[in-house]
């Protein structure tokens, strides 16, 4: 055998080895440099919303590498669980397929599907003289035994003689869309309150990518319905669609499915965009 001949390939073969993997790495690199814009990529980001008439006041995040969309499905309970939590039991149930109502004096709940809830009470009675609008609302979901730790509120209505509240889920840090508690307080007192939650299951096992921040704020260039208004609020969320599941009218019907990263813009006005990329 020919040592001298063999050590000289193998010296060539590492080489190419080490040729190919520095190419990989610069390859990689150069990918992962697409989700962290330069100043000026920012800057025109700025400068074209603003020409277009759409105010930015808020912070562009930075993008992290990845992470892990959840598992998700519609927080279910049945009548019977609900005229326990708001009536003891005690209110009269009318159960349908896929409707239900519960009725107590002048208290009113519909149930569809299981999932979503409305609450309406049509009583003339004055609460507290003094009270602070959001504490009501937000005691008013603790009594009933919902959990008030993943609360976070998203919007407040001002109607002059009432206000409402909508609430969305959070989990670790990040909001999850779409889920609401939506409570109407008025008079010391809630008057109704509209719940479609979400609950969390697990992560997936697998990260994804999550598209630059500013790659969302450039799919607002052809929505006219936001000229006039100003962002305020640019954070990741996470999204859970029906629409592919196939259900195009009613989110009540939605089973369990993944719910994936995105980025929630909110503007000044109140009004939220949920803008995903997969």
């Amino acid at each position: 055998m020919d040592w001298s001949k063999t050590k000289t390939r193998l010296i060539i073969i590492l080489l190419i080895l080490n040729i190919s993997l520095g190419a990989l790495f610069f390859l990689n690199k150069s990918n992962r440099s697409l989700y962290f814009a330069s100043k000026e990529t920012l800057d025109e980001v700025k400068i074209r919303l603003n020409k277009y008439g759409i105010g930015l006041e808020a912070e562009i995040p930075k993008s992290p590498d990845s992470i892990k969309p959840l598992i998700v499905k519609y927080e279910e309970e049945s009548p019977e669980e609900i005229n326990l939590k708001f009536f003891d039991g005690m209110g009269k149930i009318q159960a349908d397929a896929d409707i239900s109502k519960i009725t107590k004096d002048e208290e009113e709940i519909t149930i569809i599907n299981n999932r979503r809830l409305l609450y309406e009470n049509t009583s003339q009675e004055e609460g507290e003289e003094t009270f602070d609008y959001e504490t009501v609302a937000r005691q008013f979901i603790s009594d009933k035994g919902f959990d008030s730790e993943d609360l976070f509120l998203v919007k407040i209505l001002d109607h002059g003689d009432s206000k409402t509240f909508e609430f969305t889920r959070k989990y670790e840090k990040k909001l999850v869309e779409t889920s609401y508690t939506r409570v109407n307080v008025a008079r010391g007192m809630v008057v109704t309150m509209d719940r479609l939650w979400i609950e969390v299951i697990e992560e997936d096992m697998r990260n994804i990518e999550i598209e630059p921040a500013y790659k969302a704020l450039f799919s607002l260039l052809d929505k006219e319905e936001y000229i006039g208004d100003t962002i305020n609020s640019i954070e990741l969320c996470y999204y859970f669609n029906p629409e592919e599941q196939g259900i195009l009218e009613d989110n009540t019907r939605a089973e369990r499915g993944r719910a994936i990263p995105g980025w929630r813009i909110g503007f000044k006005s109140g009004e939220a965009l949920i803008v995903d990329n997969y």
